[in-house]
């Protein structure tokens, strides 16, 4: 008998902590809060919210942008892949 899959309701919003915890959830991408904080600061990371002067929200959609443009289609062998340019 087949068991139904378990759907997890995500916020809208998340902390650092929970957006690393989304991204390796739905997209499979293992990151740590310190790393979103210095992409945050250096820039390439994913767009975020600022919230009064320290809290920073990553909105949902914004997360998988990111993913999306981090990820490559499927390929066959590592020569179909085309090289990724870092602004």
């Amino acid at each position: 008998m087949a068991q139904a899959l378990s759907i997890q309701k995500w916020p809208d919003r998340f902390t650092r902590k929970e957006a690393c915890d989304y991204l390796l959830a739905e997209h499979g991408i293992r990151r740590q809060p310190t790393t979103l904080m210095k992409l945050a600061w250096k820039g390439g990371g994913p767009k975020y919210l600022k919230v009064g002067k320290a809290q920073v929200l990553y909105p949902r959609a914004e997360l998988d942008i990111w993913a999306a443009a981090m990820t490559s289609a499927p390929v066959e062998k590592a020569s179909d892949l085309k090289p990724i340019r870092v602004a």
